[in-house]
């Protein structure tokens, strides 16, 4: 997903959140906010078939490990949502 597709589609309404691990963007998360009435809603932007998460997996990693790793990275966006 490229940042200007979201500006065109959700003007400043859109923001991206980003795990790093060594000075490195290990995982990022691109996200739209609607705001109707006094309500706030995390949705997927409009035209925007896939807006999805994005992780950058070690060469080498097992089922399991890379796994366990999806896991670490969603809990840490749900938490900074």
């Amino acid at each position: 997903m490229q940042d200007w597709w979201l500006d065109a589609l959700c003007g400043e309404s859109w923001d991206v959140l980003l795990k790093e691990q060594d000075n490195r963007i290990i995982a990022s998360l691109p996200y739209f906010i609607q705001k109707k009435y006094c309500f706030k809603s995390i949705l997927p932007p409009h035209l925007t078939p896939i807006n999805a998460l994005w992780i950058s997996y070690e060469n080498g990693m097992n089922l399991t490990t890379r796994y366990s790793f999806e896991i670490e990275v969603m809990d840490y966006f749900a938490k900074e949502l």
